[in-house]
């Protein structure tokens, strides 16, 4: 597969199953409004860059990085390997 077609890949959407909702802020007046964020479940990345790049292919690093004046914090975010190049 192609790097092209690989990108293509990974913009496909996701099942509903593989979606969840997370409550991100009540009204404190109406329990029933506020807001809420789509959460997209880890094995569904995992599989979808297991089944486009290969298991191999693909890592997630956790990185220390600089919030600006909150101190250090850690970041992930997945590597992904093209044409066996790490």
């Amino acid at each position: 597969m192609e790097l092209k077609e690989k990108f293509k890949d990974l913009r496909r959407t996701f099942d509903t199953e593989d979606i969840s909702w997370v409550i991100l802020r009540k009204k404190r007046d109406n329990k029933k409004r506020g807001e809420v964020a789509p959460y997209v479940k880890r094995d569904a990345i995992q599989s979808r860059l297991d089944s486009t790049f290969g298991a191999e292919n693909w890592r997630n690093e956790y990185i220390l990085w600089q919030k600006e004046k909150e101190g250090l914090d850690d970041k992930g975010e997945p590597k992904i390997f093209h044409n066996g190049n790490r």
